[in-house]
């Protein structure tokens, strides 16, 4: 029998052990009403079954029982989970006090056991106060004395503090009585081991607590109770909804004849299986099968932090050569039968992704300036990174980036030119205002107030000053001159030219 069909074949903790009751409960009412059905109904009274049928048929379709089961389960089975992780171990303080407690006489080592006795005591009371296999074990403080969890002094100790709350924090206490007991008597190496020491008790503890909270506080009586009876209102609504109706014909769902509704079931398995599941595990603190194994734990805990601080405490360890000891690589060996095993991807070591990258001669060499030339931008921020060019050579021609007028197909190319003088002009009177404007000046001079230019005529827009304007200039004409195309700025200027015009036949 393979691993797999014993899982499934399996009888206990199993599925099957757990809904047979509901399954055999299922399947002897759903009989019940099909033979009814058949042999016992007549008339009218079976039209009214046959509309039972649909309406459970209809009903049972409205439930959205996967979505309420499967986050009841999500929610218990985390909670199961948590309480499994908050189950508190004596190792990590039995550790550190082997650690941190030094010596070989008969003081220290009374005062190492005492210390992790102590710990186990208050982690075995929290037990019994929890799990019910814990406290059949242990049901009294007689039997913790016999056990050796607790001496007769101590219970009386024990006893004459006043608490309605349960006991497991007591021992906790005296623990740090010892410690700083050891601390005064200079047992302890450091403050900083004293520290560790005190750090490992409180979480000790603080699972201790979390163990407790998880057995006083469970998952609401109302979520389970919604839970359940929409699960069992589902089946019940199941066994009308899953009958052979012999009228309804025109169903397609009611055609076949089945005398065992086996998809029916499988729901129940799945359905009620779940529900189960969650029932369970609820509370892992029980003595069923399938909860946690608390005296297990318990003995582990004891034998563990007894052999950690006391006959483990004082080996004289040999410093000894290990057989790679001087060799750079290690080769594991491996026997027969995990050699036969075949050799997948993980069994050889991952390179990274970036590792199958693979560039020619060409590509590996270095970018001249070592400067990236494709990309404008920087991938670090985001923002607009300067490009250096080469530096271009005396032939070479910038070409203006702005843009062109439509009916001009070819680049304009431009080169410096000298600079004109510069006349200033007055600003543009009100036309109340007696101040003469001056006269335009001789065709022949160099500076002249442009008039409103021609579409195709090539000028350049002056810019705007904050104090007085300047007039435009005229360049001289060459074969090459400087060319800015703005099609808004040649219309303002247009219009004031136009404006300056008005403004002199008005004076005249």
């Amino acid at each position: 029998m393979t691993t797999f069909s014993g899982l499934l074949l399996r009888w206990k903790a199993s599925v099957y052990k757990i809904i047979w009751i509901e399954m055999i409960a299922f399947l002897v009412a759903f009989f019940f009403l099909s033979f009814v059905y058949r042999y016992g109904l007549k008339g009218e009274h079976k039209v009214n079954f046959e509309e039972l049928c649909e309406y459970a048929y209809r009903y049972r379709s409205t439930l959205p029982i996967s979505f309420i089961l499967g986050f009841y389960v999500t929610v218990i089975y985390n909670r199961w989970w948590s309480q499994f992780n908050a189950i508190p171990r004596p190792d990590a303080i039995a550790a550190n006090v082997a650690a941190h407690i030094k010596g070989t006489d008969e003081s220290s080592k009374l005062l190492r056991r005492t210390m992790v006795r102590y710990v186990n005591l208050a982690a075995t009371l929290c037990y019994c106060a929890i799990s019910t296999s814990v406290k059949k074990r242990f049901p009294t403080q007689s039997h913790l004395i016999k056990a050796g969890f607790l001496m007769e002094q101590e219970a009386k100790m024990l006893n004459e503090v006043r608490s309605e709350h349960p006991k497991y924090w007591i021992p906790c206490a005296w623990y740090i009585n010892l410690l700083r007991k050891a601390d005064s008597e200079k047992k302890i190496s450091n403050a900083p081991g004293m520290k560790t020491l005190l750090d490992e008790l409180n979480r000790f503890r603080e699972k201790c607590d979390g163990l407790y909270s998880f057995d006083w506080i469970e998952v609401p009586v109302v979520y389970t109770q919604v839970v359940t009876l929409a699960v069992y209102s589902y089946f019940v609504a199941s066994l009308f909804s899953h009958q052979f109706l012999r009228d309804a014909s025109e169903w397609k769902y009611y055609r076949i004849d089945l005398y065992i509704p086996f998809s029916c079931l499988m729901e129940l398995v799945f359905y009620i299986g779940w529900l189960k599941v969650a029932e369970k595990i609820m509370d892992p603190f029980g003595d069923d099968e399938h909860d946690f194994d608390m005296n297990v734990i318990v003995d582990r805990n004891w034998q563990v932090s007894y052999l950690t601080v006391d006959n483990i405490y004082d080996l004289n360890m040999p410093l000894l050569k290990d057989p790679y000891f001087q060799e750079a690589s290690i080769g594991l060996p491996h026997t027969k039968a995990s050699s036969k095993m075949p050799v997948s991807k993980s069994s050889t070591p991952w390179m990274g992704s970036a590792d199958a990258v693979k560039l020619s001669d060409r590509d590996m060499e270095n970018a001249e300036n070592g400067v990236q030339q494709t990309s404008p931008f920087c991938p670090c921020f985001g923002k607009r990174k300067p490009v250096r060019n080469r530096k271009p050579s005396n032939n070479s021609v910038n070409v203006l980036p702005e843009e062109q007028p439509k009916d001009s197909d070819t680049k304009v190319e431009m080169t410096e030119q000298p600079k004109a003088p510069v006349t200033e002009v007055p600003k543009e009177q009100p036309k109340d205002s007696d101040t003469k404007v001056p006269k335009e000046q001789p065709k022949g001079s160099d500076n002249k107030v442009p008039k409103e230019q021609p579409k195709d005529s090539v000028t350049e827009v002056p810019k705007e000053q904050s104090k007085s304007p300047e007039v435009p200039k005229e360049e001289p004409k060459s074969p090459i001159t400087e060319v800015h195309w703005v099609k808004e700025a040649e219309k303002d200027a247009g219009t004031e030219v136009q404006k300056k015009d008005e403004s002199k036949k008005e004076t005249v």
